[in-house]
């Protein structure tokens, strides 16, 4: 023991404490009492924050489901882990099959809903969210799902069938009941007229249409269809010529009587004379005129008129 007397002074070193956070910030040392603050990683693509599981340590959170919370450190260490879970995408499939809950990347299936009668399938539409078809036109289709939700619809169209016109005009899709007008092409020559509609293929339900009209209205039928224009040839009356107008002439007592055209020579000739009689001379009448002549002979021109010769014997 010392002569004199000795004081003594106790000496203390703070205390501190671990944090250890696991998927989040705000790991190290604190003194008790301390505030500390963490904060959860922000979640991968598909998933979301769901809260803090405490693994140790005795402490009161701010907010467990919030991803930066505060509390005060305990005279203890502390361990925490930021929890996720996978976010359920909700699919709405309108007019068809497979809509549901799916996780991001799921791999999703869906159909149309079955043909009604007359009907097909046209194509889907996103009508919600974003997705890209690998072909929109088809009734099944498979695809992965995206980070969120998305309205899918089946679009359907009334079903159109073919029409082909051979040698006419109106080819072309149509629907069921549609009012259809074919024409048949103009003949090539004047020798050659429309006939009447043959059908090659298909067939039409109920009354059928008049087959001989150049330009046809029908109904489109529930078929395909291939209707063809016929054609004939037809024989042309041959022209007969035309008629030269004919005049009559008359001859007494002499030779030449007959129908000519105006402008022919006739040759007449009188008759021989009865015994004890002489030839003397011609009277020739036309138009209500008379002329005589003497010669022996007569050459006559036809003129435009019926003539009337008479030989004079005397």
């Amino acid at each position: 023991m010392p002569r004199k007397s000795i004081t003594l002074t106790a000496g203390y070193d703070t205390a501190y404490y671990t944090v250890s956070v696991l998927s989040g910030t705000g790991s190290g040392d604190y003194a008790l009492g301390d505030e500390v603050t963490v904060e959860a990683e922000n979640p991968d693509a598909g998933y979301e924050f769901i809260g803090w599981k405490v693994s140790r340590g005795n402490i009161s959170l701010s907010d467990r489901q919030s991803m930066k919370v505060l509390f005060e450190m305990p005279e203890e260490n502390v361990e925490l882990e930021a929890q996720y879970q996978p976010i359920e995408y909700q699919l709405n499939v309108q007019n068809g099959f497979g809509g549901g809950s799916y996780h991001l990347g799921d791999t999703v299936s869906i159909s149309a809903d079955p043909l009604k009668d007359g009907m097909i399938f046209s194509y889907w539409s996103v009508d919600a969210g974003t997705l890209e078809f690998s072909d929109a036109s088809a009734a099944n289709l498979t695809f992965r799902m995206p980070a969120e939700d998305l309205v899918i619809t089946a679009h359907y169209s009334v079903k159109k069938y073919t029409l082909k016109v051979e040698n006419g005009r109106g080819s072309g899709m149509y629907s069921p009941q549609d009012t259809v007008t074919i024409t048949a092409d103009t003949p090539k020559d004047s020798q050659t007229v429309f006939h009447s509609w043959s059908i090659v293929s298909g067939t039409f339900k109920g009354e059928e249409p008049d087959l001989i009209q150049q330009e046809l209205t029908f109904h489109m039928p529930e078929n395909d269809l291939v209707l063809q224009a016929n054609y004939m040839t037809v024989q042309m009356p041959e022209k007969e010529p035309a008629q030269t107008e004919k005049y009559t002439l008359t001859v007494n007592g002499g030779t030449g009587s007959g129908t000519y055209p105006a402008g022919e020579q006739i040759r007449i000739t009188h008759d021989a004379p009865a015994e004890g009689m002489s030839f003397t001379g011609w009277i020739v009448f036309w138009n209500q005129e008379s002329k005589e002549m003497d010669s022996d002979t007569l050459t006559l021109t036809m003129p435009e008129c019926d003539v009337i010769v008479t030989a004079v014997f005397s």
